[in-house]
């Protein structure tokens, strides 16, 4: 049975888990080689414990840092931010960031040469996205104009974060038969913009033709 990198964040305010288990990861690391040792998620990790062991009001500090500063952390920081400003009733932000760290999720994993994956980006969307999808789907206008924030956004800054957190989610690091051979994690550096470029344009497209279909109704 394969083995899975996994984290279970058990908040004071509300539950839910994430596979991105910051002990092990440190302990696999000792026997991973090559570019699987070299990832690192060690801001992200302790930045996403932060938040669900603290309240909201002690995180202020760290909450601000993340707004001024969210090209620095991987997706998952900014999916446990939504989480968290939209139990603080700050709800068009938090579905800002969360369909935010969903399009980067996507655009990792198209970047990513292990299709195992894959299903990280269905689990984050249904670990964190059911209340924030009810509280914007209903409003179309707020969703066309989140989005557009989102693909503006997106186009116009770069991700600082190792993008190969995804890659602690797949089996080619995972499985005890390949974790040697997860030499090359991504794709070609000199094909990112193209990847991003279309990423970005089927992620606004799912939407454009979501949102017809939903105000014709």
């Amino acid at each position: 049975m394969i083995k899975k990198i996994t984290l279970l964040l058990i908040l004071t305010f509300f539950s839910f888990s994430i596979k991105l288990n910051a002990q092990s990861i440190t302990e696999n690391k000792v026997a991973l080689k090559g570019a699987a040792r070299q990832v690192d998620v060690a801001k992200d990790t302790v930045t996403i414990q932060l938040l669900t062991e603290k309240t909201y009001a002690e995180n202020g500090a760290l909450i601000d840092t993340i707004l001024k500063h969210p090209n620095d952390y991987n997706p998952t920081v900014l999916f446990v931010l939504s989480k968290v400003l939209f139990n603080a009733d700050r709800k068009d932000d938090a579905s800002f960031w969360f369909y935010l760290a969903q399009l980067r999720t996507r655009y990792d994993f198209n970047r990513c040469t292990d299709p195992s994956c894959e299903g990280t980006v269905a689990e984050l969307t249904s670990t964190f996205g059911p209340d924030i999808d009810q509280y914007a789907i209903f409003k179309p206008e707020f969703l066309e104009k989140t989005i557009d924030k989102v693909i503006d956004f997106e186009k116009n800054n770069n991700e600082n974060y190792d993008q190969r957190w995804i890659n602690l989610q797949g089996l080619a690091v995972t499985s005890p038969d390949n974790k040697d051979k997860a030499s090359d994690m991504s794709k070609p550096q000199q094909d990112w913009p193209q990847i991003k470029t279309q990423t970005i344009s089927d992620y606004a497209n799912e939407f454009k033709e979501f949102i017809v279909t939903k105000g014709s109704k």
